[in-house]
């Protein structure tokens, strides 16, 4: 699939990310805050909170794709993960980690 060349996304952590933030809305972009920053969480599009960073994919594969949540979870199964915790609120709370298979090549 192709995005196209007017759909911006921006992914920011901090308070210098705002000005940019609100720029990019104006725009209809998509913009991903990936901390807790109270300023950040009220102007971002989606929040993602997690340890990997492959995680900012779930809202860009949602928002810019329109793919639905089991769309979503296959495409991280082909690759070798699995979003094994996804409390979805405004603020998406993941956790990604190794399948089985990836887990059994990685040992051999």
């Amino acid at each position: 699939m192709r995005i196209g060349h007017n759909r911006l996304v921006y992914v920011g952590d901090g308070s210098s990310d705002v000005h940019v933030m609100l720029h990019v809305n104006r725009l209809d972009g998509l913009t991903i805050a990936v901390s807790e920053n109270k300023y950040l969480t009220r102007i971002a599009s989606r929040t993602v909170l997690s340890e990997d960073a492959m995680s900012v994919l779930v809202p860009v594969l949602e928002e810019i794709f329109d793919w639905s949540s089991n769309k979503v979870r296959a495409f991280f199964e082909s690759h070798g993960l699995v979003l094994q915790e996804w409390d979805k609120t405004r603020t998406d709370s993941i956790t990604l980690s190794p399948t089985a298979e990836a887990l059994q090549s990685a040992a051999s």
